[in-house]
Order: structure tokens, then sequence, then C-alpha cells
């Protein structure tokens, strides 16, 4: 794929944004910031794993969505910012993403999502993945 100028998500080298079947992870960069300095470093504060079969991109922007609209019920990112960082501006430089894996089908996605939230010790996903 071809990179596109100003996107956040590609580099020099490569676009992630277009690709599928994937295993992602999505860090608050508040948290980051602030949050991690306070707790146990065994825990992963403000940080989500979640799957996608479609483009990474569109996954991506319906997490900005339900941030932005204060959707708590559609995404674990929309609930962390509505209660820990209300009124903060949101922006393409609020949450970092990380492409974990890339994935084969269905199973192969819902196999790895569960391994990574289980052993990533995370604060946000609300359950296993599977």
């Amino acid at each position: 794929l071809i990179v596109k100028p100003n996107c956040s998500l590609c580099n020099n080298d490569t676009c992630i944004c277009h690709q599928r079947n994937l295993i992602y992870s999505l860090q608050c960069n508040i948290c980051l910031k602030t949050c991690n300095n306070n707790i146990n470093n065994d825990i992963k504060q403000g940080e989500y794993i979640g799957e996608t079969s479609r483009h990474l991109i569109k996954r991506l922007n319906k997490h900005n969505n339900a941030i932005k609209k204060n959707n708590i019920n559609s995404s674990a990112m929309a609930a962390h910012y509505s209660n820990f960082h209300s009124g903060v501006q949101i922006d393409d430089r609020t949450f970092s993403v990380n492409l974990l894996h890339k994935c084969i089908g269905f199973m192969d996605r819902k196999i790895l999502e569960a391994y990574y939230i289980i052993n990533y010790k995370l604060t946000l996903n609300k359950n296993t993945g599977l």
C-alpha cells in the first residue's frame, strides 16, 4: 500500500491504516504521560487490545467517534476518556496505535486477542476476548 502523507498511522516504510484482520493495541497517551508513574508496572493503565476484520483506520474511526460522542457502551476507550479525561480535546495524538498481529481469519483473531488481553494484564478490556 502507498504511504499516505500526514497519516498518523503510517511511517516511512509501511502503511498499516488499510490493513485488515488485525490484533491492535490502543494506548491512552494521557495515561502514558501521567497515570503510569503512580501504579504497579505489571498492570497497563489506559491500554486496550482489540481485533478487527475491517481496515484498521475504519475501526479506529469508530473508537474516535465513540469518544467524541461519549458513547461509553460502544467503546472501552470512550468509557475510559469519559471516566478519566472528560473535557480533553481529542485529536490524532490522543492515543497511540500498535499493530500486534496480522491474522488469517476469525478464529485466529479471537484466539490471539484473548491471548494478548490475558497476558498484557490490561485495565480497559471488559472481557478476555472469547
